[in-house]
């Protein structure tokens, strides 16, 4: 980048920028807390009153997903073919490895906006305050930082 100001120039210089930057969408929207998820098998906003069963699918929403597939246009409403991250997407719950159902754009919704299907994995103890870690590439959301309550089967 070069900075021209009333006529002078400084020497170029490099910005880096990240090809991800992940972020899980939260009730407070301070992108740290209880994170903004729909249990799945009821519809219900996920919290301590309404936690999701272990072994139940949560929908999460997210930003900073980096380039996608088909690409898509800031501001603009997506694409009829919901655009997916062109980099791997990973979830933890409780520190295991959850199954992503899905992870792409939500329909209707502006692009940037995306939505991931979680299964909750065995093994995560119910809960709370169960720790999400979103990963885009090589970038993961802060540890600890969002969490959703689990309830045992």
């Amino acid at each position: 980048m070069t900075v021209i100001y009333q006529g002078q120039s400084s020497a170029d210089f490099m910005i880096p920028v990240a090809v991800t930057a992940p972020s899980v969408f939260t009730s407070n929207q301070a992108g740290w807390g209880q994170a903004a998820a729909i249990n799945a098998a009821n519809g219900s906003v996920n919290s301590p009153a309404s936690p999701v069963k272990i072994g139940q699918y949560i929908s999460l929403y997210a930003t900073g997903e980096g380039q996608t597939t088909p690409t898509g246009a800031d501001g603009k409403i997506g694409p009829s073919t919901p655009p997916h991250p062109s980099l791997p997407v990973g979830v933890t719950v409780g520190g295991i490895p959850a199954t992503v159902q899905y992870a792409g754009g939500a329909p209707g919704q502006v692009a940037g906006f995306m939505q991931l299907n979680v299964q909750i994995p065995v093994g995560v103890e119910p809960g709370g305050y169960v720790p999400v870690v979103l990963r885009v590439g090589s970038t993961s959301t802060t540890p600890g930082a969002v969490w959703i309550s689990v309830t045992a089967n």
